[in-house]
């Protein structure tokens, strides 16, 4: 997992920290931005974004949380439809992983394990364990992992419990992964919880949700490392998930930072931060603050060939 030093031509969609520059604002590309050439680099334009690189280290283990936005149609609201599938968004996510060098990505919006193994096949040692359901072929959650540096010995989904009825079984995935280098386990889960402005309020539904999940942790997982990551579809100023910033002993959300900061560095095309980082009180000592992948400097192709989420990333000592 170590950096590339000599990398200095890089694709614009790469992922650089957001706090790079003190006024929250990203680096000026060299020359004008052009949508129409990805030839160079691995399948992106150079730009010289080296000094906002975040510097990775062997030991330390790096996660993220990626909604790819019903990846890889074209148009995200279409149906399924195999005609509209886009490679060059794959093409696009493959290198942004390969950049920032994660070693475990959460997955939101993955439409097929067909289409997840031709991501991974441009992801050399890269492996994957999803869960698929059968009323929302759009909405699958998975993870992707580098089984050089993780070793994965299981995974589930939590279920339906009288209190969180999951949206669209939608039910969150969860596993137990060793990280190599450290020796350390961890139970990491990733959700995605219900988007709000669909069937009136649905705030209850995510409370529900967030409930139901930290009653599932409190209960199988009380002294692990737990790392609770994804869409959860809301900010953390409202109290939507109170049960776990009420529980301040056991729990802390790690992007909390992103949130309190500039709006620049909003997970959701800048407008809202909804994509966080939640972890147990086992590594409030191992964490690093959270991070969003940070491109303004590009934004129109970014939301245009990726997503309209942008990863959130953290690291654990």
């Amino acid at each position: 997992m170590k950096r590339i030093l000599y990398l200095l031509a890089l694709t614009p969609l790469i992922m650089f920290l957001a706090s790079c520059d003190d006024s929250g604002t990203d680096p000026t590309p060299s020359k004008p931005i052009d949508d129409n050439n990805f030839s160079k680099g691995v399948y992106g334009v150079y730009w010289n974004l080296t000094p906002c690189l975040p510097v990775s280290q062997d030991t330390k283990l790096d996660i993220a949380t990626f909604n790819l936005w019903n990846f890889p149609l074209r148009d995200g609201d279409v149906p399924w439809n195999s005609n509209d599938v886009d490679t060059t968004r794959t093409n696009h996510v493959a290198d942004i992983i390969l950049k920032s060098e994660w070693d475990l990505v959460a997955l939101q919006e993955v439409s097929s394990s067909h289409e997840l193994n031709r991501l991974l096949a441009k992801l050399p040692g890269w492996k994957f364990s999803a869960r698929w359901n059968e009323f929302d072929d759009k909405q699958a959650l998975a993870f992707i992992y580098n089984a050089d540096e993780l070793e994965l010995s299981g995974t589930d989904y939590i279920p339906d419990s009288k209190t969180a009825n999951f949206t669209s079984d939608r039910n969150p995935i969860y596993g137990t992964f060793r990280h190599k280098a450290s020796g350390k386990d961890y139970l990491i889960v990733d959700l995605h919880f219900k988007a709000k402005g669909r069937g009136g309020d649905t705030s209850s539904q995510r409370r529900a949700e967030a409930k139901g999940v930290k009653e599932f942790v409190d209960a199988n997982y009380p002294n692990s490392r737990v790392i609770i990551l994804g869409d959860w579809n809301d900010t953390l100023s409202e109290d939507t998930f109170d049960v776990f910033l009420s529980d301040k002993e056991n729990y802390r959300f790690a992007d909390q930072n992103i949130e309190d900061g500039s709006s620049n560095n909003w997970s959701w095309r800048g407008r809202s931060h909804i994509d966080h980082i939640l972890i147990s009180n086992e590594l409030f000592d191992e964490t690093e603050n959270a991070n969003t992948a940070s491109f303004n400097c590009v934004q129109n192709t970014y939301y245009s060939k990726v997503s309209d989420h942008r990863p959130v990333y953290t690291s654990f000592n």
